[in-house]
């Protein structure tokens, strides 16, 4: 249980200012050795931080294209970042989208394009399709390290061999009319929906099986639209972000294997973004637009702390420490910032 948080009477402090990027941070990844924190920007630029000093220790810049997730491999040897506004050739080809690095000396190993084969048709004109891969949604590490994914703005994924000289292999969601929104740890499983774009919503996803190609389970969305979804680390759960459109204020925590809704976590009035789970997964956070930050307690649905945060990005990005010490957050002021929490860390 967590020590003596509760709504009334936790307070929570900044520990560690980090500040070194010039356009508001995008994403970010902590190692899970708490070497390093790892984060991207608008501008393009990555900076490798001291995770326990909260000290810049290398920035690179000349990326040249909007950052739009950061992974680090659960080996700690690489870490790898998605690009969201690479331009499109009329080949349908999204270059120099996704680049390795060794998180070892932070120099670039390998830089990847999206060949997704599907402009072989004369005439077809890849900006006005709306399958076009236009960059990266997000990248995902294997758990052994040995092989990277990437899910495409246009909803397909794209998954590489490390071990086989960054082999190809690319699943093709769009030419179903479908769109994935998420890949597991694990790189087995998929969710999607049968939605043509991702600004458009439904109120059910799907799991399927992305080897087999073989659609595993419905979820619905119980008097809600479904709008992202995420795995677990553990595969235990899936949690979706739902409610009406212009609020999305909504936690639903789902238990992969039975397929049933477990609990429903409710935020404020406004839109709230990618939640974060603590490594045991007993407990979820997330922030909303309007500066909110709910903490629950996913077995019972309790919520356990609220605060406000007057500098919080319109596009949160929040995780636990590894060490279950702070929340960690990107401020509007393009810093990242590292919320303690009194009276202890959270415990199993």
């Amino acid at each position: 249980m967590i020590g003596c948080l509760n709504c009334k009477s936790q307070s929570v402090n900044y520990e560690k200012v980090l500040k070194g990027h010039d356009r508001i941070i995008t994403c970010f990844d902590i190692d899970k050795n708490e070497s390093y924190i790892i984060s991207g920007s608008f501008g393009g630029d990555i900076i490798i931080w001291n995770f326990k000093e909260g000290t810049q220790v290398k920035k690179i810049t000349g990326l040249g294209s909007n950052v739009s997730s950061i992974d680090i491999s659960a080996d700690s040897k690489y870490f790898a970042a998605g690009f969201s506004d690479n331009h499109t050739s009329a080949a349908g080809v999204a270059d120099d989208c996704l680049k390795i690095f060794s998180l070892n000396t932070f120099n670039l190993i390998k830089t990847l394009s999206i060949y997704p084969g599907r402009y072989e048709k004369p005439g077809l004109i890849p900006e006005l399709d709306y399958t076009a891969p236009n960059g990266i949604h997000k990248v995902v590490f294997s758990n052994d390290g040995n092989k990277l994914a990437a899910i495409t703005l246009s909803g397909d994924v794209f998954i590489w061999d490390l071990e086989d000289d960054f082999k190809q292999t690319a699943f093709l969601f769009g030419k179903h009319r479908e769109i994935a929104w998420e890949i597991s740890p694990d790189l087995k499983y998929v969710i999607y929906t049968n939605e043509a774009l991702r600004d458009e919503v439904d109120s059910c996803f799907y799991l399927k099986d992305i080897k087999s190609d073989e659609t595993l389970a419905r979820f619905d969305s119980p008097k809600a639209t479904f709008f992202e979804a995420y795995f677990s680390k553990s595969l235990r759960f899936i949690i979706t972000i739902s409610g009406k459109r212009a609020t999305q204020n909504e936690y639903n925590i789902w238990d992969i294997r039975s397929h049933k809704l477990l609990v429903n976590l409710k935020g404020d009035t406004k839109m709230m973004w990618k939640p974060a789970l603590d490594e045991h997964e007993n407990y979820i956070a997330g922030a909303g637009e309007n500066g909110i930050v709910n903490l629950w307690d996913i077995q019972s649905g309790k919520l356990l702390l609220s605060f406000h945060e007057n500098d919080i990005n319109d596009y949160p990005y929040i995780l636990f420490s590894p060490d279950q010490k702070y929340l960690i957050y990107n401020s509007e002021d393009e810093t990242i910032k590292y919320w303690g929490i009194e009276c202890g860390s959270l415990q199993q």
